[in-house]
């Protein structure tokens, strides 16, 4: 009678299916925020290219002043905007290289699903063959038997 496969470590390899599933969320907010941080960071310099190019005519001194801490202001967010992004960056490496290790962890579970799946095949056709051969021999002697 063929016994069915079962793998041992099966709800090792759920867990860790559902890992590599919360690395993928994980990454994917990540690369999410740092895609934000980069609107916001363009949006920033088509603000400051704008005031610069707005920059014509006669203009009172503290006119002058104001525009020029504003444009200062505006240079300064965007190094603080600059600077948010590498931290996000470096998150989203971070997430990218757990994902990878989630998933080498379960490819390793799979890999060893599939090699006791097949000597678990191998067994059973080994038992086949065993049955078979005392089939054989015993339909042999039922012959010699009727033969004498």
């Amino acid at each position: 009678m063929a016994k069915n496969f079962k793998f041992r470590l099966e709800p090792v390899l759920r867990l860790r299916s559902h890992k590599v599933e919360e690395s993928k969320r994980e990454l994917r907010n990540a690369a999410n925020k740092r895609r934000k941080k980069e609107e916001e960071i363009e949006e920033k310099e088509n603000y400051l290219k704008q005031i610069l190019r707005a920059e014509t005519g006669n203009k009172k001194a503290s006119d002058l002043q104001a525009g020029h801490f504003h444009k200062t202001f505006v240079r300064d967010e965007l190094k603080k905007l600059a600077k948010e992004k590498l931290k996000l960056i470096e998150t989203e490496s971070e997430k990218r290289d757990r994902l990878n290790e989630v998933l080498k962890e379960k490819k390793i579970l799979i890999k060893l699903k599939e090699k006791q799946l097949l000597a678990h095949n191998y067994d059973l056709e080994r038992e086949d063959v065993i049955r078979l051969d005392e089939i054989a021999r015993n339909l042999s002697q039922t012959v010699d038997i009727l033969k004498v």
